[in-house]
Parts: structure tokens; sequence; C-alpha cells
């Protein structure tokens, strides 16, 4: 069997262009160089030796690592003989910028990441989410969302900025988004889309609609089209038929979610459903 690659590189054309990278037991060593973008990594095993910003750092597993646009560094494995492994994004100036600029109701250029290395877990669970979303092709409502949380926290926990309080709830907006997800099962609204449908920011949006149902809309959307395949399903409907009527990608991707949510499969519910029919067809007497 081949080895993966090292480093894969997944660019997000319809989330901006972003890249979402992820490295497996690599050993590369970088000699001094600059990206074009930020540099954003959260370790999940061995550890990195990084120089930046004129001194050494190690990132550690749990550590999120963090370089700037044009900023000289290095990185290496932490052992000699080591490796590490990661997931994280290249987000460009502009990208942070917008989420800083929504953060505080005002337009704001990109903030300068204080630090080089970080342990914040949030943070770090925040990137590691978004990046898996990527990679297992989420739909795009739930990728835009977990990115937008990702790059949030590392405004406000890496950049400094402290968010503006504004109202939480916006019922007539929240109420118009409720029903464009609810008549897009297919998830094909992403979060930009679905914020400016309804006349609010990203982060606006986000914080209203949690307000109001307990839940960012991506999740709230997800939970709505769980529970009509489950309808479905005890309605009779075939499993396979009830997930694709419901924007999901087939019937093991519909399980996953279910078996997670209620507990049961599908299955689970289906023969129920046809001893209820059967008795409801058989004749009196």
């Amino acid at each position: 069997m081949t080895a993966p690659p090292p480093l894969r590189i997944l660019p997000l054309p319809d989330l901006g262009g972003i890249e979402v990278a992820r490295s497996v037991e690599a050993r590369l060593h970088y000699p001094r160089h600059i990206e074009a973008t930020f540099s954003i990594g959260a370790i999940e095993a061995g550890a990195i030796r990084a120089f930046h910003r004129g001194r050494l750092h190690l990132m550690p597993a749990g550590s999120v690592g963090m370089v700037g646009p044009e900023e000289v560094h290095t990185s290496e494995p932490a052992e000699r003989a080591g490796s590490w492994s990661a997931r994280g994004f290249y987000p460009r100036l502009e990208q942070l910028a917008a989420v800083a600029s929504d953060l505080a109701g005002r337009r704001l250029p990109a903030p300068r990441l204080r630090e080089t290395v970080v342990q914040d877990n949030d943070l770090w669970g925040a990137i590691r989410a978004a990046c898996l979303a990527a990679e297992q092709g989420a739909p795009a409502l739930a990728r835009e969302a977990l990115l937008h949380r990702a790059l949030s926290l590392l405004v406000t926990r890496a950049g400094g900025l402290v968010p503006v309080e504004r109202p939480l709830r916006e019922p007539r907006a929240v109420r118009r988004a409720r029903e464009l997800l609810a008549a897009t099962p297919d998830g094909r609204y992403g979060m930009a889309a679905l914020a400016a449908a309804v006349g609010l920011s990203v982060d606006r949006l986000t914080r209203a609609f949690r307000a109001t149902h307990g839940l960012p809309p991506h999740a709230w959307h997800l939970q709505h089209r769980l529970a009509r395949a489950r309808a479905l399903i005890i309605a009779g409907t075939p499993i396979a038929e009830a997930a694709a009527a419901t924007g999901f990608a087939d019937q093991p991707h519909l399980t996953r979610h279910f078996r997670r949510t209620y507990g049961v499969t599908p299955g689970a519910l289906a023969p129920r459903a046809g001893i209820v029919q059967d008795a409801a067809r058989r004749p009196a007497g």
C-alpha cells in the first residue's frame, strides 16, 4: 500500500480560495522562507521547532502555530528522528480583515497575530473541525460556518480584537433564514449567501440565530433535515429515498448522522412503520 504524502493541500474555490492543509507524520525541513498568506496550524501529534520573529519556538501537539504574511520563518521536526502531524489553513489578509470588520462592526485591517504559538483548546478544536469538514466534503453551509468560527476565534484569541456587543435577536431576519434553510434540503446555501439574503453579517446572523434557536444555522439545518428524514422513514419511505429527499449524499451518510442524533439507525424505525401501515390496512372483522 502506498504511504500517504506528508503534505496535502486542498484549495476551496467556493470559500474564497482559502487552502486547507494536512500534514501526516511529516519529517519535512523548511529553510527560511515567507508565505503570501497567514499560515495557521493545529498540531495533532509530534512537535515542530520553528524560527520566527528572531527566535526559536516549540509547537507541541495540542498547540496552534501561527505565521503572518511575508514573515520569515523555518520549520522542522522538534526531534532529530521525529515527525509531526497537523491540520491547518492559509487565509489571506483580506479574509482576516473581513472577519475582524464583521466582529467589530466597522472596517478594520487584518490584525497582527501577537504570538507564534498558543495553547487554546477552543481555537485548536475549531481549526481542526473546519479542516475536517473541508476534507470530508461537508455541505457548504457547514464548511463555511466552521471556517468562520475558526477565523473568528483566531482574530479574537490571537489577534486581540474584542468584539462589539450588539443586540442578539433579529426576529425577522432569523425567521427568513430559517425559511430559506427549510426550503433547501441540499444545503446549497453558504453562510455568506444566507447572511446576504437576510441583510445581516455572517457573525450577526450566527449569533442571532443561536440566541433564538439554541443552535447556529448549519447545526439547525442538519437537525431539520434529520427530523424530516425520520418522518419520511416512519411513513414508509425507503431509507435511500429519504436520504436523497433530505439532502444526504447516500444512505450511509444519513445513517451516520441519524445514529449520532437519535442513538439508532434509520432501519430501526422502518419496521415499526411497516407494522403500523399493515394494521391500518387490515380489514375490520
